[in-house]
């Protein structure tokens, strides 16, 4: 009876919204390709069912009370977008690493994207976009060409090369609290290399901080507790002084590929790690850690995202499986594919506000619009 009354609600709405004269009731996601995925009204929740001669608009389904978030296309459509990445500060603005066309920056959630890459080699990849925590002005991006390593003093208008990086650059972290400061793991796919080094000058010079090969996939640093970094990669790596020195933690995991780790924003002995044999749990700040949850449909899980807002809230994206979402803590999965127009999903942001979750992909960018934390 309840989702009965729930459907039928849903759908006098959607016919009473047919009949609005507002202007300010207007569609949020379009079947046409000329037509603008509108995430502030989205966010507001003014999203209505209208069909006219050009687009054909979608209301969001209810089945059992559960709002089921509906993907469609934000930007970037036909390119192969590799990361992205928000300012810290201005949440409207976003960047967009692409495979053989640079750098792209939003000043509008990512509805419109302009090409900034002026100081980059033509026709560069640019896979790893940072932004400084402290001074979000300042912008560090990973290249698949040398030089590997460039900076930009001024939000991405210009960019500069950096001291050389021999090899690849696996992951790059900020660190937060100290403007500057940078870790990055390099030997993403070489046989040689897998250092992780650190920088105090914003890149211009680097110091080898540990010297095994970890190839790291992912770095992060507790909310809590900054001086707590995780390096995954081959096997997980734990420091405790702010990247200094680093320990292997669970040595029998050395032979497995992390390709991110999360960490729980509320409790900083909690992380999760994204690996080829499935998600792992620890509860003890990286000590032991064990196999973590159900309904996933492989173990080729490539990000996790969680929500800071709602940390039972959790996303991960798949090689070739799309996105699925938990609300559990990652207990349990399912899929939250739908409007998804790729399964190859590169990188997986959630927004501070935990209310617009993107997927970029070699079709463009995506968004979900989600309620709650959903």
């Amino acid at each position: 009876m309840k989702k009965t009354f729930v459907v039928l609600t849903a759908i006098v709405f959607t016919l009473l919204a047919l009949k609005s004269k507002d202007p300010q009731v207007a569609p949020a996601f379009a079947s046409s390709a000329s037509a603008k995925f509108r995430p502030d009204l989205a966010r507001s929740g003014k999203m209505v069912l209208k069909a006219s001669s050009a687009y054909t608009y979608y209301l969001p389904m209810v089945v059992n009370s559960e709002f089921i978030p509906v993907w469609g296309a934000l930007g970037l459509k036909g390119i192969d977008v590799q990361t992205l990445a928000f300012d810290p500060i201005t949440p409207s603005v976003m960047y967009a690493g692409t495979d053989g066309q640079g750098i792209y920056k939003s000043f509008d959630f990512g509805s419109t994207w302009s090409q900034m890459s002026s100081g980059l080699p033509v026709s560069s990849t640019a896979y790893i976009i940072a932004v400084d925590p402290d001074v979000p002005q300042k912008l560090y991006a990973a290249l698949s060409t040398y030089p590997r390593f460039y900076y930009s003093e001024n939000s991405g208008q210009s960019w500069i090369p950096g001291d050389g990086l021999q090899h690849l650059i696996g992951a790059l972290l900020p660190y937060p609290g100290t403007s500057g400061r940078l870790l990055v793991g390099v030997g993403q796919f070489e046989l040689s290399g897998g250092q992780l080094f650190r920088s105090d000058t914003g890149g211009l010079s680097w110091t080898e901080v540990l010297s095994k090969q970890v190839s790291a996939r992912s770095i992060v640093a507790s909310f809590q507790e900054p001086s707590l970094i995780y390096a995954g990669g081959r096997g997980i790596y734990r420091s405790q002084d702010g990247g200094d020195t680093w320990l292997q933690v669970a040595a029998d995991m050395s032979d497995l590929q992390v390709w991110d780790i999360a960490l729980n924003p509320d409790d900083r002995l909690a992380a999760y790690a994204a690996t080829n044999a499935g998600i792992l749990k620890t509860t003890n700040g990286g000590d032991d850690w064990s196999s973590w949850g159900s309904g996933l449909p492989s173990n080729d899980i490539r990000k996790l995202q969680i929500n800071s807002l709602h940390p039972t809230v959790q996303y991960a994206a798949f090689y070739l499986s799309g996105v699925y979402s938990s609300l559990d803590e990652g207990n349990h999965w399912r899929s939250m594919n739908q409007g998804l127009g790729e399964m190859y999903v590169n990188d997986l942001l959630l927004d501070a506000s935990g209310t617009r979750l993107y997927a970029a992909t070699p079709d463009g960018i995506w968004a979900a619009v989600l309620v709650n934390g959903d």
